[in-house]
């Protein structure tokens, strides 16, 4: 790579396009790269209040997880009785046809 002097002009950027665009086109371009420029900070800002939000709202998920109850409710124990009675009602009418067939 070739080592060249530095340039020591200050020059504005748009001076150097100057005859590109036209006085108007550079005022209606910067108007509407100035609002893009707000519109992303805008952006930025509602993505970071969102992330907070949602960090908040998973502390919240994760205490509700770490506080629920551990111990099985009654109804659960009643699903389960209730289970084992018509597996036994079941198995004795099964024995039943057993025996009326045999």
């Amino acid at each position: 790579m070739a080592v060249v002097p530095r340039h020591t002009g200050n020059k504005p950027v748009r001076d150097q396009y100057r005859g590109d665009m036209t006085l108007e086109q550079w005022h209606r371009f910067t108007r509407v790269a100035n609002a893009a420029d707000d519109s992303r900070s805008q952006a930025q800002s509602f993505d970071d209040d969102l992330t907070v939000k949602s960090n908040h709202a998973k502390d919240d998920i994760v205490k509700e997880v770490a506080l629920m109850s551990v111990v099985r409710s009654k109804k659960h124990k009643s699903e389960n009785i209730r289970y084992a009675i018509w597996i036994s009602v079941a198995g004795l009418f099964f024995l039943w046809v057993m025996y009326m067939l045999g």
